[in-house]
């Protein structure tokens, strides 16, 4: 992946948390080395890391025991964001407002003649009413989740919504380290030319879009840590302000909350996208550089 395309990975992993309701996984073995889990261990409790993909399928399912039994030990379960607040009737209509133009314009008025071209294209016939209204950034998450459709993955086996499930079924206790408001702000607070290349970008880079996911769940099921890397931020590093506005700025607040829930003396399991735990500055090298003891399990 290069460009925006990278970016809209990265923001693909909040846009499956508000979506409305070519690898098939081996199940990991003995040999296995790694995991994309971490482990800080403390006096009295520890804290899992857990490096979730957004989107999977259900051949990837039970996941590796150490991932399933570091759950089982966790008191606390941690998520980018409480699941359950974006699926309700008031999100959604957050969503649906933030999303859409009400204004008399429509995507048309808000990309180039290039960009606007290929969504025709990608449709293969005028622009419907409905894609017309989105917001750039929409159109671009919708795209995207119609290619993973295509290819048989669904958000709601990502692994992120698994855990919830399971975790409210368990009856633990759920902590969101951000709000709905505040992820959603990720998406508005992109200039317009951001949105505008994202858009184009992604259109562009569709016919390579099932590689690059193979590669990337491949890379996450092995817990190949600098595969990751160069997938997930590699090209997100050519545009500072936005690798900074959607990582950097959010590991290191993440970190801080962490910290103090560790304090609390209760074994956590934190899932969160795997980007923000590769590479550096990510939330496992800020842990490290802090001078705690970060094992990759």
């Amino acid at each position: 992946m290069r460009n925006y395309t990278a970016i809209a990975f990265a923001l693909i992993g909040l846009f499956v948390a508000i979506w409305p309701e070519g690898v098939r996984a081996q199940q990991a073995t003995a040999t296995q080395a790694k995991h994309c889990l971490w482990k800080i261990e403390g006096k009295t409790n520890a804290v899992y890391l857990f490096g979730s993909i957004h989107f999977l399928k259900k051949e990837f399912y039970p996941l590796p025991k150490p991932v399933e039994d570091a759950y089982k030990q966790s008191e606390v379960v941690v998520f980018e964001a409480d699941l359950d607040d974006a699926q309700s009737p008031q999100g959604m209509l957050k969503m649906l407002a933030q999303s859409t133009y009400n204004d008399g314009t429509t995507l048309q008025d808000h990309v180039s003649k290039e960009t606007y071209d290929k969504v025709q294209s990608y449709v293969g016939e005028s622009v419907g009413p409905a894609l017309d209204l989105m917001r750039p950034w929409m159109v671009a998450m919708s795209i995207l989740a119609m290619e993973l459709q295509k290819l048989g993955f669904d958000p709601e086996q990502g692994v992120d919504r698994y855990f919830f499930n399971k975790a409210k079924e368990d009856k633990k206790e759920i902590i969101g380290l951000e709000t709905l408001d505040f992820q959603l702000g990720l998406f508005t607070g992109l200039t317009k030319e951001e949105e505008d290349a994202m858009l184009k970008e992604t259109l562009q880079e569709i016919s390579s879009f099932k590689k690059e996911l193979t590669q990337m769940t491949t890379a996450w099921k092995n817990g190949d840590t600098k595969t990751l890397d160069k997938l997930m931020l590699e090209a997100m590093r050519d545009y500072p302000q936005i690798h900074k506005k959607l990582l950097l700025d959010r590991n290191k607040v993440w970190v801080d909350k962490l910290e103090k829930l560790r304090a609390g003396g209760k074994t956590l399991f934190v899932v969160v996208g795997g980007g923000h735990l590769v590479g550096k500055d990510s939330v496992v090298d800020l842990l490290t550089k802090k001078g705690l003891k970060v094992q990759q399990l």
